[in-house]
């Protein structure tokens, strides 16, 4: 199955032995589900048996805790923010030369976007991307542009940057703070 960023024709769709899923039928039901989506079980353990989250897992595969192009991306992002675009270009050439491509970054491509969507495709599935785009101020953006339910609905502002904070916390420390706003 796949999710293509642009809208495949019927002539292109037929063209593979696979599903594709455009963005303008995310939302039909086609018998099977409602709603289709991506799923990723990069680091699923096939052999371990469901649990809940409130049990113990019984899985024996290794976490990954951090990859080395995750490095070079926090670098990359780092020397830009410094202003630093050589660098930063350096950084991203070095982690795309590892996975087999010769077209060297240059300076005036690097921008948050570039190091944003190169961290995607790098690390998809493996962390949080919520907590990057919420970082660099472009999670409503991001939403909107890429996600046609948000986009369709308005369902996202930039409140939706904050999380709710637990009552138990805030009544922890006497109502020192206050909720985050709805």
């Amino acid at each position: 199955m796949y999710f293509p960023k642009t809208t495949w024709t019927d002539a292109e769709i037929a063209a593979v032995p696979y599903k594709v899923i455009n963005l303008d039928t995310y939302f039909t039901n086609d018998g099977i589900t409602t709603v289709h989506y991506p799923m990723f079980t990069k680091f699923d353990d096939p052999s371990a048996p469901f649990a809940f989250t409130d049990e113990r897992a019984q899985g024996t595969r290794d976490m990954v805790m951090s990859r080395s192009g995750e490095v070079y991306i926090i670098a990359a992002e780092a020397y830009f923010m410094d202003t630093n675009v050589t660098d930063a270009a350096a950084r991203l050439t070095a982690l795309r030369s590892r996975a087999g491509l010769t077209t060297p970054v240059v300076p005036t491509d690097v921008d948050l976007d570039f190091i944003l969507d190169e961290h995607a495709r790098e690390l998809v599935g493996e962390v949080n991307r919520w907590m990057d785009l919420k970082r660099t101020s472009k999670l409503v953006e991001y939403e909107l542009m890429y996600n046609p339910h948000a986009a369709m609905n308005n369902a996202l502002t930039e409140v939706n940057r904050l999380r709710p904070i637990p009552q138990v916390e805030i009544g922890n420390i006497n109502g020192t703070i206050t909720q985050s706003p709805l």
